[in-house]
């Protein structure tokens, strides 16, 4: 019987003493993992300056808006952000399955944020669902709080 309780203190012990050891190894190794972390492909110069932006379109099926998400160039943004958009919406959706809203007579002649106030001077006839579109296209950027379309005739 004193051998049994013996032979058990010993098992114990030697239980202790491994997991231990085996939580000690896994922590280290845990930090070298991180530590030596090397991504298998750099990001190049190129993929830094992709950037995502959402356009909205007439779609096909209803008389409704749909969204067009579009991979840019940052890049293209820098300068004029909002000429940039309202030139995307201008030049049509590159879907099938989406119509464009502006017609072929309108011209954007400038626009300014003022106060989160984005000021669109706009000529041509533009449809009610061609100032929707513009208005959420441009909605979409942290800055602009309220659109307000100038001069359309």
């Amino acid at each position: 019987m004193k051998n049994k309780k013996v032979f058990i203190m010993v098992a114990i012990v030697i239980l202790i003493i491994i997991s231990i050891f085996s939580w000690l190894n896994y922590e280290k190794s845990g930090e070298e993992d991180f530590v030596d972390y090397t991504p298998a492909e750099e990001l190049g110069e190129e993929q830094l300056r992709n950037t995502m932006i959402t356009l909205y379109f007439k779609s096909k099926d209803k008389f409704e808006l749909a969204s067009e998400t579009r991979l840019i160039d940052a890049t293209m943004l820098i300068e004029s952000p909002y000429d940039t958009l309202i030139n995307f919406l201008i030049s049509g959706p590159k879907y099938d399955m989406l119509e464009p809203l502006m017609p072929e007579n309108v011209m954007l002649n400038s626009t300014r944020l003022e106060n989160g106030v984005l000021h669109v001077d706009i000529e041509g006839e533009l449809s009610e669902l061609a100032i929707e579109s513009i208005v959420c296209t441009l909605s979409e950027l942290k800055e602009v709080n309220e659109v307000k379309i100038e001069n359309f005739h």
